[in-house]
């Protein structure tokens, strides 16, 4: 089941590199039938009729592992690996950090649909805690909307994947309620479209694209306190963007708040001599 793969390094000395080899027609029959005597991950079986190792998990992890970082991966070994992957967390429900990779692994290369898998992961990926990391639930997302064919299929999904997933997380029900209204301004349906970005906005003011979409829907509802705080929410996410400070001071300035619009001036020149330290500010 193994092989040897053997070069010399710069001083002529051999060494040997083992590489899983996985193309004897048993060995995948024994996997095939290993994940048909063990419940489907994700699929809800009873805690009795599962099987649990730990260790197992471990050595089926490694393997995937090994299949998937190898250097170029072809199509056959992605598809083992998610075999393995998949098997390991039935073995081990709470090797968690199983499954970023597992989304991972599935949404960049398996050549089938593994949608209802993929569904699954994301279900049990996405908690309450704000220290997520929320990018592979975005790849789940965008790997879910590709294999849909229309609009209606799409829009179907985001409000399923909004009822149970946007409260779980506000950035990720944020930016699901934006998708949305994205893609509802694509119809006529405008009043629905703006239901969706305002709730997006509210659940993460930090969402830009929400906010943009909504200036340019309704900009007369946006009103100067609105954009003033916009602007403010961006300097504060990123406080070395130079720009987004030069744009707060210009508005503040605009508005005729001179002390505000004198502060952040001030800021855009020790922000300039320390992003330009040999420059002078002109």
């Amino acid at each position: 089941m193994t092989s040897q793969h053997c070069v010399q390094n710069d001083k002529g000395t051999a060494f040997c590199r083992r590489r899983w080899m996985f193309k004897s027609k048993a060995f995948l029959v024994f996997c095939g039938l290993f994940l048909c005597c063990t419940p489907a991950w994700g699929q809800g079986a009873p805690e009795t009729e599962r099987l649990y190792s730990s260790s197992v998990s471990k050595i089926f992890y490694e393997t995937a592992y090994e299949l998937a970082y190898q250097g170029d991966v072809t199509t056959a070994e992605a598809d083992q690996a998610i075999i393995f992957l998949t098997a390991a967390l039935d073995l081990d429900s709470n090797a968690d950090d199983i499954i970023p990779v597992l989304i991972k692994l599935t949404c960049q290369h398996s050549q089938q649909d593994r949608s209802a898998l993929v569904y699954h992961l994301l279900t049990n990926y996405v908690d309450e805690s704000e220290n997520i990391d929320l990018e592979p639930a975005r790849t789940a997302i965008r790997y879910l909307l590709s294999q849909l064919n229309s609009r209606e299929e799409r829009e179907k999904l985001l409000i399923d994947l909004l009822k149970n997933h946007g409260g779980k997380n506000a950035v990720l029900g944020s930016e699901l309620s934006a998708s949305l209204g994205l893609l509802i301004a694509e119809t006529p349906d405008l009043q629905s479209a703006q239901t969706y970005l305002i709730q997006a906005y509210y659940k993460n003011k930090y969402n830009k694209l929400a906010f943009a979409k909504l200036a340019a829907l309704m900009p007369k509802q946006i009103g100067p306190a609105m954009y003033l705080e916009h602007l403010r929410l961006a300097l504060i996410e990123n406080p070395t963007d130079l720009e987004a400070a030069l744009k707060f001071a210009q508005y503040a300035e605009q508005l005729q708040l001179y002390e505000v619009a004198a502060g952040a001036y001030e800021y855009c020149s020790a922000l300039f001599k320390f992003l330009y330290p040999s420059q002078p500010l002109s």
